[in-house]
């Protein structure tokens, strides 16, 4: 096992906060036990540093790591770390390959995140979807990197259990198009839309699409005039906020298509 940490190691665990690095490299940084064990059974292990105990309880996928670095408790973890509290061990994982102009369409019911920028919404959905079994999300070329630290950890692991599809330009219109040529319904959630629980919603197993928007300007009006079903969750306050958190939202509808079976 490796125990000197190099300087280019150091350099290739700061670079990657950058979005440019990640996607030129095809690697990603997850921090603390339970993610970074969570995600080593999915995803090709780069470089892994950490004590001996948390290296122990890793033990098992410790052959699969290309590089392995056992560091003292006292090394100073936070230098290296993406987040505001460091918690080793910390990894840096291959990204999964996509075809970001060629998506294949749903199999079930799949999310198409449309625009959202938070990155804990962004992580919060990815753990919502896995909650209610959804298999396959596409990203929008406008929405957050779903490999951005502060996403994988607010994940707590779900990033292993969904596929995460990143769309181009071209793939999102090829997308939705093929849907569209399939005679899938695309359901949206808008604020005039018709009320949730008052509309025939497929069941969770039956391709369709349902896309969430961004969290102050909804959905963008490409992809909008693409609808089958528009769908509002009705406020019951006569003074309600100007929208709902859009990961609130995503679990609200995610809740109506599992009340279809």
């Amino acid at each position: 096992m490796q125990t000197i940490l190099t300087q280019a190691d150091k350099h290739l665990i700061r670079s990657l906060k950058r979005k440019s690095e990640r996607d030129a490299l095809g690697l990603f940084v997850a921090e603390g036990p339970k993610v970074v064990a969570d995600l080593m059974p999915h995803f090709r292990c780069h470089l892994l540093i950490g004590g001996y105990d948390e290296l122990e309880a890793l033990k098992p996928w410790l052959n699969h790591v290309e590089k392995c670095c056992e560091m003292p408790h006292t090394y100073d973890y936070k230098s290296l770390s993406h987040l505001n509290t460091a918690r080793p061990p910390i990894a840096i994982f291959h990204t999964p390959k996509s075809t970001p102009d060629h998506p294949p369409i749903p199999e079930a019911l799949a999310l198409l995140l449309d625009g959202v920028q938070d990155p804990g919404n962004l992580g919060t959905i990815i753990r919502t979807a896995h909650w209610f079994g959804i298999r396959r999300i596409y990203l929008s070329p406008s929405t957050a990197d779903p490999y951005q630290s502060k996403v994988v950890q607010s994940t707590m692991g779900s990033l292993a259990q969904v596929d995460l599809l990143p769309l181009g330009e071209t793939g999102l219109q090829t997308l939705l198009m093929q849907i569209q040529e399939h005679a899938l319904p695309i359901y949206g959630t808008t604020l005039h839309g018709s009320p949730i629980g008052q509309t025939t919603l497929g069941k969770l197993s039956v391709p369709a699409l349902l896309v969430m928007g961004n969290e102050g300007n909804g959905i963008s009006s490409t992809v909008m005039s693409r609808l089958s079903v528009a769908l509002t969750i009705p406020a019951l306050t006569a003074t309600p906020p100007d929208s709902l958190n859009v990961a609130i939202a995503t679990a609200l509808c995610l809740a109506e298509f599992a009340r279809h079976g």
